[in-house]
């Protein structure tokens, strides 16, 4: 995990206790206000999880009002970054263009708010913090925002490479430039500013903290190292570093330093509090130090720095479920991300402590996944993946949502029909539709969010979707709005709707491990004309070639199913899994399948060796399928999809594979996406990537 944190289960002492204790690590892009539906400029509404389909049409948006010109939704082609000595050139491909991504990180500074977007720096307006403007955004680095530290025109970003952060000037916010990357002696996981300087936090805890000055803040200047049990408060007016010590038995030592000067810490208070079953020191504020017990369940206390026999346990329950606490002018925040079978959201959680007795405020809800919470002048703000939720705490001390700033979010599926690209953020269940007004410019047309969406499928002016117990939903996507046009469900509903795909006007899918066979010339209907029981394939891909679908079975092997009359598919083979290998992906071109398997037997994690290798099988005579080829790929490439005579590989890296001559694949070109691609689709020479929280990225072969 990127950053240390105040674990209920491990000891507390590092850097990045100044800010939250985070217990797990899950634009555009205009302001939704609380009160109304509001412009978005690329696909963006306020998700509303219920039952009941929801969907926007872009005639329905009205402009945003502000007063400076509005940024042109998707960004001119993207290459400054990458062909500069930042980024070695890639030999393969060109970033072309890259759009949202999920909302990860916030940090504010006065009235602009910093905001980590996939691979992009964004810059908010948030003067009026019930209708937040977009100023700008950064180039695409290479890698996704793990954390912002802003120090007065100058940003500093971590990405999750782990050897150095990126220094941006964003002395014009609207202008943002990436100006330099910063190579650190060890490697990093966490950064923060805090009284003009960069505190940097090393990935191994056996290594200090790096103090760097800011006072040239394009060249930090290393001041020298503070011991790793040293961290600063959460609140920036506070010029003293704090340190906790278990000591045997029940007692903990909390130390006051005076840090400014690094190579000689002097001592400003010593507290020793007993707690029984132990605990640790969260924060400083007001006065008040507090700390969080885990003898039996989790839960807050609270003491007067100048009382150690002041310690007063606080009326708030802790959830199993809450990932940080911030504790700012005497509100605490927790952050809770709840996940249960079939059932996933995200709150915040508000108690004010000010008084004698504690006061719980209303719950926030935070969509499906929050990942960071800030607070700035009374103002909360939330980074949830598809969007920035901006609340605010009132003057009778309540707290209360104002405005929505969405994102894609993360993507993880794509394809491509007539002039326009489709894609899916699983998470939000939201569907989006844009249009190809140049090979690589988008412009959004639509969003549809269902209640839930495990599984897309397109065919000709029509997309089909399937979720947990949702059936299958078709929509006619050449009017707007989207018009649903059938549905086909069954009487004690359909608990799994697995891999769909469309083949020559006819609809395969599994359904809850049988083999659907549907007749969809018909743009109103979606009419079952056949069925095989008992497949088995309850989530696994299959793929259809030449008269045949190809079903893979964990244990039992790859099944063969004739299907040139659909409405009898009839199994006539099977290729046993003799060596039970566990298959990520499958695609079939002319007489030959491609097996995307791991290297070794069973599960990936239980391999030594765990790269993943794409087995290539001679389909020619389907009573006796051998083994042709084998590609050696790299651990993390989990998706494979046929384009034309060339196959696209994704995870952790994207390759491009050319199987003109099946027995002997070629890589053509590999590129490490900012994200990890789960999913990709070639038109002419452009490949379009759904690159998870990357967002939707766009790279040109340099052939």
């Amino acid at each position: 995990m990127a950053k240390q944190t105040f674990l209920i289960f491990l000891l507390i002492g590092s850097l990045t206790a100044c800010t939250k204790a985070e217990l797990a690590s899950m634009p555009t892009l205009a302001a939704t206000p609380a009160a109304t539906t509001t412009a978005t400029q690329e696909p963006l509404v306020t998700p509303t999880p219920s039952p009941t389909n929801t969907a926007t049409a872009t005639n329905t948006l009205t402009p945003t009002p502000t007063p400076t010109a509005t940024p042109s939704p998707i960004p001119s082609p993207t290459s400054s970054l990458w062909n500069t000595d930042l980024v070695p050139v890639n030999p393969d491909f060109q970033v072309v263009n890259q759009l949202g991504g999920r909302i990860n990180r916030v940090v504010v500074q006065d009235d602009i708010a910093y905001v980590g977007v996939g691979p992009r720096l964004w810059t908010l307006d948030i003067s009026q913090p019930e209708m937040p403007v977009e100023l700008g955004k950064s180039d695409v680095l290479p890698g996704l925002i793990q954390y912002i530290a802003v120090s007065n025109s100058t940003a500093y970003l971590l990405t999750d490479d782990e050897t150095g952060f990126w220094i941006a000037d964003i002395s014009q916010p609207d202008q943002i430039q990436i100006v330099d990357f910063f190579e650190t002696t060890v490697p990093i996981n966490f950064l923060r500013e805090w009284n003009g300087r960069l505190y940097v936090a090393p990935s191994s805890r056996d290594i200090d903290t790096l103090i760097f000055s800011l006072e040239a803040p394009y060249h930090p200047t290393l001041l020298g190292e503070l011991p790793e049990k040293y961290y600063p408060s959460s609140d920036p007016d506070n010029a003293y570093v704090y340190s906790s010590t278990q000591n045997d038995g029940d007692q903990i030592t909390i130390s006051e330093v005076d840090a400014t000067d690094i190579h000689h810490l002097k001592s400003v208070s010593e507290v020793m509090v007993k707690m029984d079953g132990g605990g640790y020191f969260i924060d400083v504020d007001s006065g008040q130090y507090y700390f969080l017990s885990i003898d039996g369940m989790p839960t807050i206390w609270v003491m007067d720095k100048q009382d150690s026999n002041s310690l007063t346990k606080l009326n708030i329950e802790l959830s199993p479920y809450f990932r940080s606490i911030e504790i700012r002018d005497q509100i605490i925040y927790l952050r809770e991300n709840f996940l249960d079978a079939g059932s996933y959201g995200s709150s915040v959680d508000a108690y004010d402590v000010s008084g004698s007795q504690v006061r719980q405020l209303e719950n926030l809800s935070a969509g499906n996944k929050s990942y960071d919470l800030f607070v700035h002048q009374d103002i909360v703000y939330v980074a949830t993946g598809e969007s920035l939720i901006i609340a605010e705490i009132t003057k009778d001390r309540n707290l209360e949502k104002l405005s929505e700033w969405r994102s894609l979010g993360d993507l993880d599926w794509i394809d491509a029909g007539d002039d326009q690209i489709f894609t899916l953020n699983s998470w939000d269940n939201r569907l989006y539709q844009f249009q190809k007004d140049s090979p690589q410019n988008l412009r959004f047309l639509y969003d549809y969010q269902e209640w839930k969406i495990d599984t897309v499928a397109l065919g000709e002016d029509t997309i089909f979707t399937g979720g947990w117990f949702s059936g299958i939903h078709r929509y006619d996507y050449t009017t707007i709005p989207w018009q649903e046009t059938a549905v086909f469900d069954r009487p004690f509903g359909i608990e799994t709707v697995g891999h769909m795909t469309v083949h020559d006007g006819t609809l395969y899918a599994s359904l809850d491990g049988d083999l659907a066979v549907f007749d969809v010339s018909d743009l109103a209907q979606i009419e079952q004309i056949g069925e095989l029981n008992e497949v088995r394939n309850y989530s696994a891909p299959f793929a259809v070639e030449q008269g045949h679908l190809f079903s893979w079975v964990e244990g039992y092997g790859l099944k063969i199913i004739k299907i040139t009359d659909p409405t009898s598919p009839e199994e006539i083979g099977l290729l046993p899994d003799e060596s039970g290998y566990y298959l990520f992906d499958l695609a079939a071109h002319g007489k030959f399948l491609y097996l995307l398997t791991a290297s070794c037997y069973r599960a990936q994690f239980e391999c030594d060796n765990q790269n993943i290798i794409m087995r290539v099988v001679d389909a020619t005579d389907l009573a006796h399928m051998t083994e042709v080829a084998q590609l050696p790929t790299i651990n993390d490439v989990t998706f494979i999809n046929i384009a034309g005579e060339k196959l696209l590989l994704g995870g952790d890296e994207l390759w491009l594979v050319d199987i003109t001559e099946p027995t002997q694949p070629q890589v053509n070109g590999r590129f490490p996406t900012p994200g990890y691609s789960r999913d990709a689709v070639l038109v002419n020479d452009l490949i379009y990537v759904a690159d998870g929280a990357g967002g939707l990225l766009i790279l040109q072969m340099t052939e």
